[in-house]
């Protein structure tokens, strides 16, 4: 389950995959480093706070481990396919 939240969280916050529904949330900005880009949150007030949420794996982790749980206890079946 830690891996499964592990990528999930990954997913959400920087994969392609998720781009057009994360665009709604974050802009891309190239990364402080200079290899390559990251999600900043937009907004401000409790939109900022979604954003934020989105943008951050290890917020989202936290989320995403919680349904998961949720998701083993109540629906045994169905989650683990």
């Amino acid at each position: 389950m830690a891996l499964a939240t592990f990528r999930a969280s990954r997913l959400v916050a920087y994969d392609k995959i998720f781009s057009g529904e994360r665009s709604l949330f974050t802009r891309t900005a190239p990364d402080a480093s200079g290899i390559g880009k990251t999600t900043l949150p937009r907004g401000r007030g409790s939109r900022r706070a979604i954003d934020e949420l989105i943008a951050c794996p290890v917020c989202n982790g936290t989320w995403i481990a919680a349904v998961l749980l949720y998701g083993l206890r109540l629906f045994p079946g169905p989650t683990r396919r």
